[in-house]
């Protein structure tokens, strides 16, 4: 199977989906610790900005 660029651009949307859920769950996780052992905490909205994959091989 070929991959072309566009194929590699939503394998790696993909892998960035997966890599943005895991880490606001960690950090969801991380402030409930605090939150829950008499700290505080506050999670900010994430600034998130992304080039496609094709711009690294050109």
């Amino acid at each position: 199977m070929k991959f072309g660029s566009e194929n590699k651009d939503n394998a790696v949307k993909d892998y960035l989906t997966i890599a943005d859920a895991t880490w606001r769950n960690l950090v969801k996780n991380v402030s409930d610790f605090v939150i829950n052992h008499g700290g505080t905490a506050t999670v900010m909205k994430p600034e998130i900005l992304r080039t496609k994959f094709a711009d690294f091989n050109s």
